[in-house]
């Protein structure tokens, strides 16, 4: 996949009609976890699917690797963005020190890991100095996969469709490191079916707070992500009138999508 997309990168640069927009979506880290026979050497303490999984975190660095050599080599790494990010918590070791792996209720199951940088970083660039990230700087602040859509077609210069249409927002002010609120403000999962580790819940973050609801045990978990990000404790009691204003504004989100719910959550 990577020689592929190195390929098509080349054809793009050299058609020169503008932006190019790339998306590489690799296998690893996903099951069926097989080692990587290149990396194995590595690890002479890991066995099994421990090993397995660490070369192939490995296989996919040197791919980002040789990407950004790719870029490099074809003159257009100050003008590429790169976006990096995973689609969930792991499925193989647990996401330390965030409780839950993929599927679950959990941090680990949801918050993951994201890095947005100039391919080659310098600050004299035109298109780097529209979008100027500090170097270095880290933001805590929610962002969704929606969020994307927005803030490159905004970066590249193409029009947006009406704002009512999407789901995401631009979020290039964030990228900047201004402060304020510019993408989502709540994030919800809803799982109402026990096909995947057999555990039906909802769950919403808002701000520093998350509340989760267990379908089968009927059962409500309150926790202040900004003292307890690692959910080890239900804070209900400690502050229960935030759980039940949360509590409400999941209900009304998902009653206003339509969403189903479980007949039998035994």
């Amino acid at each position: 996949m990577t020689l592929e997309l190195k390929e098509e990168l080349e054809r793009a640069v050299k058609k020169k009609k503008g932006p190019f927009f790339a998306y590489m979506a690799h296998y690893a880290v996903h099951a069926p976890f097989e080692a990587d026979a290149r990396f194995v050497k590595n690890y002479p303490g890991l066995k099994g699917k421990d090993l397995a999984f660490a070369t192939m975190v490995e296989g996919m660095d040197k791919s980002l690797g040789d990407l950004l050599d790719h870029l490099e080599s074809l003159g257009v790494a100050e003008e590429t963005l790169v976006v990096f990010y995973s689609d969930n918590g792991s499925d193989g070791p647990p996401n330390l020190p965030l409780r839950g792996i993929k599927g679950t209720r959990f941090e680990g199951g949801d918050r993951v890991p994201m890095i947005v940088a100039w391919a080659k970083p310098n600050p004299a660039n035109p298109l780097q100095s529209k979008l100027a990230i500090p170097p270095n700087s880290r933001d805590d602040r929610l962002v969704v996969p929606m969020d994307f859509l927005p803030s490159l077609l905004r970066l590249a210069g193409v029009p947006l469709p009406q704002e009512s249409s999407i789901d995401g927002h631009d979020i290039t002010p964030m990228m900047k490191g201004i402060p304020g609120t510019h993408g989502s403000e709540e994030f919800v999962v809803h799982f109402p079916h026990g096909q995947h580790r057999n555990e039906m819940f909802s769950t919403m973050v808002f701000g520093d707070y998350k509340i989760i609801y267990e379908y089968a045990t009927k059962s409500w978990q309150f926790t202040n992500l900004a003292y307890d990000p690692y959910e080890k404790e239900n804070w209900i009691s400690r502050q229960p009138r935030a759980a039940l204003l949360l509590a409400e504004r999941l209900v009304k989100r998902l009653v206003e999508r339509g969403a189903s719910f479980p007949r039998d959550a035994k």
